[in-house]
């Protein structure tokens, strides 16, 4: 008796977990909307709260990491699998691009969210409790007025997207790649308050094969995703791309700097940026190569608008020398932040890079709009007049 009634315990234990799976659903019913709060309750009712988020969120992205591939292949070198570590070193050079392809991308899984199909084009977000999110789907959509909606990219695949509207007079929209190991479940706590401290809406999206949206992820799917939703942005909200600041952090930098280079935005954000895929692997290598990907060192000299660079001086996957490599390749390069301490996935916690990205965007952004709103000096014609934005 004994044994079957543990047996059954276990089971109703079982069956409880999964109809909680959801944080807003419990079975087919959704939960209450709560009272009305404002968003600058909603940012700073609960700060021990939303750093706590982090930290999970943190420890999340290093299990998905590590459960990306259940065969207990031993890691060897920065990262690299023993197969994929002698498969390099047989194939020589010829094979590092598609090996660079294959490291490279992390989808987590399981995804820590999901789209409820409403209607036709109407999609409603659900998290799960591994988004480690702080805020409720009703508390996000009555005060930030949260909409998901999916684009689809120039390669084919429809890519799952989410706006968070913070201010009623935004002063940009600030359009973030995120890194790796994380779709957009995660990233919801951080862009809430971003948002708010820059007085900013911000755009979420995941990459393809990430979350609910579809295809491989790969380097070009990356530049096609990234330029699909800018162009939606458009169309959909009367947004210009001289009106939007593109965020990259990680391996999110590399679509970023694809897109500044070919559509004049209003600034560009980059977060722990990547020199090149071969200078991770082999951090000794001066230069990149024809058989080197996500080579944002050659790209970074082409971008015209004002570039904050922000890395922590204790990242050990990318080095602070990386960031700075980029930060004199760039001609357009405003004052960085190094942040004493930081690693590559801790930038958040710090109250600098709070305080260093309100400044970009609430001060030193407007002054260059403003400057470059008058006639340039022995012309008559404005500056941004003779700049072509290509979408």
């Amino acid at each position: 008796m004994s044994s079957r009634t543990s047996s059954r315990r276990r089971q109703v234990r079982v069956t409880r977990s999964k109809s909680d799976s959801c944080l807003d659903c419990q079975g087919d019913r959704c939960s209450p909307v709560l009272p009305r709060l404002s968003r600058a309750q909603m940012s700073l009712r609960s700060e021990q709260l939303f750093s706590d988020a982090i930290r999970r969120s943190f420890s999340r992205r290093h299990q998905s990491v590590s459960s990306h591939d259940a065969t207990p292949y031993l890691v060897t070198y920065r990262g690299m699998r023993l197969p994929d570590l002698l498969c390099l070193c047989c194939c020589g050079l010829c094979c590092l691009r598609r090996s660079a392809r294959t490291l490279a991308f992390w989808p987590p899984y399981p995804p820590t969210y999901y789209f409820q199909c409403l209607d036709a084009d109407c999609w409603k977000l659900r998290l799960f409790p591994t988004a480690f999110c702080p805020y409720t789907v009703p508390e996000l959509e009555s005060v930030f007025s949260m909409e998901a909606f999916k684009v689809k990219s120039s390669a084919g695949n429809w890519i799952a997207c989410i706006r968070l509207t913070c201010s009623n007079r935004p002063r940009y929209t600030i359009l973030r790649s995120h890194m790796n190991g994380v779709d957009i479940g995660q990233e919801i706590a951080f862009a809430v308050k971003l948002g708010v401290r820059c007085r900013c809406n911000v755009v979420l999206y995941d990459y393809s094969g990430y979350g609910e949206s579809t295809g491989v992820p790969s380097e070009e799917n990356m530049y096609a995703d990234v330029a699909s939703v800018l162009t939606e942005l458009g169309p959909r909200y009367g947004l210009e791309a001289r009106h939007v600041v593109l965020y990259g952090q990680s391996i999110g930098s590399v679509p970023t700097i694809d897109l500044a280079t070919k559509v004049y935005v209003a600034g560009v954000i980059l977060c722990s940026p990547l020199f090149s895929a071969l200078r991770i692997v082999f951090p000794w290598v001066k230069g990149t190569s024809a058989f080197d990907s996500f080579a944002n060192v050659l790209k970074v000299p082409m971008i015209v608008c004002p570039v904050l660079i922000i890395h922590g001086t204790s990242d050990r996957l990318i080095r602070i020398k990386d960031a700075v490599a980029i930060y004199r390749k760039c001609p357009n390069a405003v004052e960085p932040l190094w942040l004493a301490g930081a690693g590559h996935i801790n930038l958040e916690l710090f109250r600098s890079f709070y305080d260093r990205v309100q400044r970009f965007v609430g001060y030193e952004l407007p002054m260059r709009d403003l400057r470059m709103s008058q006639p340039s000096n022995g012309s008559g014609v404005p500056v941004q007049n003779r700049i072509t934005i290509q979408l």
